[in-house]
């Protein structure tokens, strides 16, 4: 296995994609830097496959990245709110967003997500969120909701490869996010499994993949995990 192809099998696992029902109770959309989760939002209000779209982000890491990406540089806003002003377009109606602005991580987009919307919790939920992050995100909501009888399925933007890497990440942060996000999902005592700090539930990494992530860390042991 080449680096190129270590790192395309990587990205193909982290960016966790289901065949979307045809219509489905709400999406969450979880505050990230690829603007493109737009997209796919705006998508699923027009062809009505959800009644309403929640917004989920605070201010955290990933803010100033998100107000770079999307020309929208006020401090003060949160990535919800960001993303809110990016829907601002002809055929989304704002009264379909619901925004939830507390959450600083991906724990927090779950829980807050989930408080925001009780006492009625919808049935089936699509999530959207960064590529490299959608597989943790999938397993995150699954753990925070685990009694909520909810049905997730995962709409990421895009399938981003080893070259030319899509515009939302630099290169350096590419390679970390990949690097990170298996180390993130491993269920070991470092990760962030029930047998670590059970943050998700237990996500099954085969083989090949672990092999392709030392193929990746060995090719760039300079890009630390993000």
């Amino acid at each position: 296995m080449t680096t190129e192809q270590a790192i395309d099998l990587l990205a193909d696992f982290l960016a966790l994609r289901d065949p979307l029902p045809p219509r489905a109770d709400a999406a969450i959309l979880l505050g990230n830097a690829v603007v493109a989760c737009a997209d796919v939002a705006a998508r699923l209000l027009r062809e009505e496959v959800v009644p309403y779209v929640v917004l989920s982000g605070g201010i955290g890491h990933s803010t100033p990245l998100l107000q770079q990406a999307s020309g929208i540089g006020d401090a003060n806003l949160s990535e919800a709110e960001i993303f809110a002003i990016l829907l601002n377009e002809p055929g989304i109606d704002s009264s379909r967003l619901r925004l939830e602005t507390r959450s600083t991580n991906t724990g927090g987009n779950a829980l807050e997500s989930r408080r925001l919307l009780e006492p009625n919790l919808p049935a089936s939920v699509i999530l959207i969120q960064d590529p490299t992050m959608q597989r943790r995100s999938d397993a995150t909501f699954r753990h925070v909701w685990r009694d909520a009888g909810t049905r997730f399925f995962n709409a990421p933007p895009c399938v981003p490869t080893h070259g030319p890497v899509p515009p939302y990440w630099d290169h350096d942060r590419f390679i970390g996010l990949l690097r990170g996000e298996i180390h993130r999902l491993r269920d070991d005592a470092n990760g962030y499994g029930p047998n670590g700090k059970g943050f998700i539930v237990h996500v099954d990494i085969p083989a090949e993949v672990e092999r392709a992530a030392a193929i990746v860390a060995a090719a760039y042991p300079e890009s630390a995990n993000r």
